[in-house]
């Protein structure tokens, strides 16, 4: 008798934005899913969120809309942006990189789905998500969560995910910054 084999799917992939795109045309990127996704933003989130370009999506920009996770800038005036930002979903984290650390990170990550979750600061990762309804994420609709999971447990379990898979999928990887990374996230709750 044969066995069935089950495959487990990891999503990923990134685009690029052109550069005169992310500095010169301003976008509402983020409005769908805000509406969507979004948790009553007040009016300075939305105000920072309009001064937001993306640089990179698992998506180019005529289909992010089905993927709403960007690599981002804050805009300025007459000067080139350097803070970067992680848009997921309604809700926007820091990311304490430079454009050349933040591809490779992406590259050691497999460019696999939200793999910036790893880059945050456990501390912010836990305060934006925590207690926050689970269903205001994507992914949520596309894995297997526990019904009553929040937003944070949603996302530990996607990262536990990656970890599971990634190794197999990337046998040439080290992921060993991941496994704790998210281990330092489960120690924090």
């Amino acid at each position: 008798m044969k066995s069935l084999h089950c495959e487990e799917i990891l999503h990923g992939g990134f685009a690029f934005n052109g550069l005169t795109d992310m500095l010169t045309m301003r976008t509402d990127f983020w409005s769908d899913s805000v509406k969507e996704f979004g948790q009553n933003l007040t009016n300075d989130e939305l105000i920072f969120l309009d001064k937001l370009s993306w640089f990179e999506s698992p998506t180019p920009h005529s289909t992010a809309r089905y993927t709403p996770m960007y690599g981002c800038y804050r805009l300025e005036d007459n000067k080139f942006p350097e803070a970067i930002y992680f848009y997921d979903s309604g809700t926007v984290y820091n990311l304490d990189m430079t454009l050349e650390t933040y591809i490779a990170n992406m590259i050691e990550s497999a460019a696999v789905n939200c793999w910036q979750y790893f880059y945050i600061s456990p501390e912010e990762l836990i305060k934006k998500n925590k207690g926050v309804n689970g269903s205001l994420w994507m992914l949520s609709s596309l894995e297997d969560f526990p019904e009553d999971s929040d937003r944070l447990g949603n996302i530990l379990h996607h990262m536990d995910h990656c970890i599971q898979y990634l190794p197999d999928s990337f046998p040439w990887k080290d992921f060993s910054y991941h496994n704790k990374q998210l281990e330092l996230i489960k120690s924090m709750i």
